[in-house]
């Protein structure tokens, strides 16, 4: 039945101007009219309890879905404001606490069956927990991947419309997302209690209740993948009383029995909320107290903040850059070979990664010398030592952090080579299991990237369509594995390299299969949330191969030059250069 035509009242037009174009045209829109597209807010900034949208009398059917969904944007408690625009039944029944991306989010015409039809296509959700997990379909953009639809359907109550029934959980479009909802990293240790990791948490909440929500996460496990790599907090057992006071200057929090625990366990409890209060920016020092009692920290002054804890934290040094010429290891900073027969073509090098251990520079390199690859192995400016994996195609080899091995994937596994003085010993298969059931992870492994800290290992996979890449936790027992491995980029960008930025923040480089010509440089958080297309400008040909790491800026190889990104965002000649290409390729920065 078609709905017939009315002229808008000036209350509408009114409420289109409030609202800043997002919500949906009003009462007596003809069925013939194209549905309404969530438009974003400017200012970034989430609406406050008392700005929040409410429900105007005479609102039609598509107004109230609308502003519904403006109204969940909001901070205020429980989302109360939202709540006005369903039944009563409903106020009580919808949960807020979890969270689905939508880019396009549309919201459709009311049907013969007054149903208001909201679709768009899924990002990815957020959990009560704010962890969260991407859709992976499509190459990650709004032109692709499955369009999925969430039907509201209302009813007059007092003559005014109303939501009777509802999905459960808040809808969100991309827009909304990045300027609403902030990552806030949740910091727990790993199982040897040497190292802060930091778990991504996204939440809309600001001041107090941040923090309150914060602490409580900190009480709680980290998220599943972390969990296979023993990651653990340092919490007292009892917290029920548990209470965090944010202040502009400072962060109390009140741990009960925290003053029992032993010196090493209160210190490492006390890194835990510097940086996951400080980091967030919520007051730079933080106190701990054990109810009226303030805590002492060993090593510590009773206001402690991150820096106080710089232990606990991979190094920030910006580290040495090299690459490959004709076989040779280049020195980065010099543009000339390094000392040794390893600056020199004797092994074909056409890759190599290099670790500092005490004292010592650990090189490891795929040799291509009489046609064959083959992994050496040795301390510069030494020789190197053939190790015993050979293959048709190896990857780039890696080495674990604060480890004396290196990694290599094989195309049909991944080995780890234990080096003792220099030589390496008999390679060890990794391995890798999925997140979803602890199968075997299908696909033949191209890259390894650890992370900085040495506990997460990126992995570029093949699937179907292309390289996807997938993240695990390293576990170190009796065998070394990786578990928990879930892929973090979608289907459609077949990854070519990925290597880390930080501990949370991946690039990668590689082609958009769906839409050749695009992107082919990009940024993803360890979550697979935030993914984003970078700069190719000044680059001649697309990007092969990467290097990135904390403090430092992007290198790339392409068509047999190296090229770096500078503040700017645009591509040159590394160098004071800014118009000679140089020579070389496999990019990589000592770990």
């Amino acid at each position: 039945m078609t709905r017939p035509r009315r002229p808008r009242s000036p209350w509408c037009t009114a409420m289109l101007v409030a609202l800043t174009l997002l919500l949906a045209a009003c009462s007596g829109v003809p069925s013939s009219s194209s549905p309404e597209v969530i438009r974003s807010i400017g200012g970034g900034v989430a609406p406050a309890q008392n700005n929040a949208p409410t429900p105007p009398p005479g609102a039609d059917p598509q107004f109230i879905v609308s502003g519904f969904l403006l109204a969940s944007l909001g901070v205020d408690a429980h989302h109360a404001a939202a709540r006005q625009f369903l039944t009563q039944d409903q106020r009580n029944k919808w949960t807020d606490t979890t969270v689905t991306v939508l880019s396009q989010l549309t919201v459709g015409l009311p049907d013969d069956q007054d149903q208001v039809t909201v679709s768009g296509v899924e990002l990815g959700t957020i959990s009560s927990n704010g962890i969260y997990t991407p859709q992976l379909l499509g190459d990650g953009t709004a032109r692709s991947g499955d369009v999925v639809t969430f039907p509201f359907t209302v009813q007059k109550v007092d003559g005014q419309w109303r939501i009777s029934q509802l999905q459960q959980g808040i809808l969100i479009d991309e827009a909304h997302f990045s300027t609403t909802y902030r990552p806030h990293p949740v910091y727990f240790f790993d199982q040897a209690q040497r190292t802060l990791v930091p778990d991504l948490r996204y939440s809309s909440l600001t001041d107090q209740p941040l923090c309150n929500w914060l602490l409580e996460q900190l009480g709680e496990p980290p998220r599943p993948e972390l969990v296979a790599a023993a990651v653990t907090t340092n919490l007292p057992a009892q917290n029920t009383h548990a209470g965090v006071t944010c202040a502009t200057a400072s962060v109390q929090v009140n741990l009960p029995g925290s003053g029992q625990l032993d010196g090493p366990t209160r210190q490492r409890l006390a890194a835990q909320l510097a940086f996951t209060f400080s980091v967030n920016s919520y007051g730079s020092l933080v106190e701990l107290h054990d109810s009226s009692r303030l805590v002492s920290i060993p090593d510590v002054p009773s206001q402690f903040e991150p820096s106080d804890f710089a232990a606990f934290t991979p190094s920030t040094t910006p580290p040495s850059l090299y690459y490959i010429r004709q076989g040779a290891l280049i020195d980065g900073s010099t543009g000339s070979p390094v000392p040794g027969a390893v600056g020199s073509s004797a092994y074909a090098l056409q890759s190599a990664a290099l670790a500092q251990r005490n004292s010592e520079q650990l090189i490891a390199g795929v040799s291509a010398k009489d046609g064959s690859q083959r992994l050496v192995v040795g301390v510069t400016p030494t020789a190197l030592r053939t190790s015993d994996i050979a293959a048709s195609a190896l990857g780039r080899p890696a080495w674990a952090p604060d480890q004396t091995e290196v990694w290599i994937s094989t195309g049909s596994d991944v080995r780890r080579v234990p080096v003792v003085n220099g030589v390496p010993q008999a390679s060890v298969p990794v391995s890798l299991k999925s997140l979803a059931g602890g199968a075997s992870l299908a696909g033949s492994v191209r890259s390894i990237a650890f992370s900085p800290d040495g506990v997460r290992v990126a992995l570029g996979v093949q699937q179907p369509g292309g390289y996807q890449v997938w993240i695990g936790s390293v576990v170190r027992g009796d065998a070394v594995r990786v578990d928990g491995l879930m892929p973090v980029t979608p289907a459609g960008i077949s990854v070519a390299d990925v290597s880390w930025n930080d501990v949370t923040t991946l690039y990668l480089v590689g082609t958009d299969t769906i839409a050749p010509g695009q992107a082919q440089f990009w940024s993803v958080q360890s979550d697979g949330s935030q993914l984003i297309a970078r700069s190719t400008a000044g680059l001649p040909s697309s990007p092969e191969l990467l290097a990135v790491a904390p403090n430092a800026l992007p290198y790339v190889s392409t068509g047999g030059t190296i090229w770096v990104q500078r503040g700017s965002g645009s591509w040159g000649p590394p160098g004071n250069t800014t118009d000679q290409a140089v020579s070389g390729t496999a990019p990589t920065y000592l770990q």
